[in-house]
């Protein structure tokens, strides 16, 4: 009863690992990473499942040390590969995101100077209009004193 309790809590793992290499599988936008992924990861992670399995019918068979040389058999060197691999697509990850956050540093910047850069030039604009709106009121009434002659002073 142990053991299918421990194989049960394995599966429902193993379903959670086959989700998040889906949901990973979507993300992978790089070639090199690609490559690794299908090329080495990928295959390694399916031989690992077969070996596990394996192992885990020799462990209900009771074969505890046959169980034990599969597991430090082929399975630990798909193991092997398996965190290496890991390892390198994981460097692939932070490399990215160092990049990505260099690149929305970059549009920050360039953003906020160009939104500085037009409030200048609005508030720029605003005065020479206001300049000459208030040149243009107060234009006005000088020019019609200086044509109306019984508005002139004596």
């Amino acid at each position: 009863e142990e053991m299918q309790t421990a194989e049960h809590l394995l599966d429902e793992k193993l379903a959670e690992v086959r989700k998040m290499q889906e949901l990973y599988s979507s993300l992978i936008t790089l070639p090199e990473e690609r490559a690794l992924y299908d090329e080495i990861y990928k295959p390694n992670v399916d031989a690992f499942l077969i070996d596990h399995a394996a192992v885990m019918q020799l462990s209900r068979q009771q074969k505890k040390a046959e169980a034990a040389i599969a597991i430090l058999g082929d399975s630990l060197k798909h193991y092997e590969v398996l965190r290496s691999t890991a390892d390198k697509l994981s460097d692939f990850n932070v490399k990215g995101s160092e990049k990505s956050a260099r690149d929305a540093a970059q549009v920050h910047s360039t953003a906020r100077s160009g939104v500085i850069t037009g409030l200048v030039l609005a508030s720029i604009l605003a005065m020479v209009m206001a300049f000459f709106i208030t040149r243009g009121i107060t234009a006005t009434p000088s020019r019609w004193i200086a044509r109306c002659p019984s508005c002139r002073p004596c």
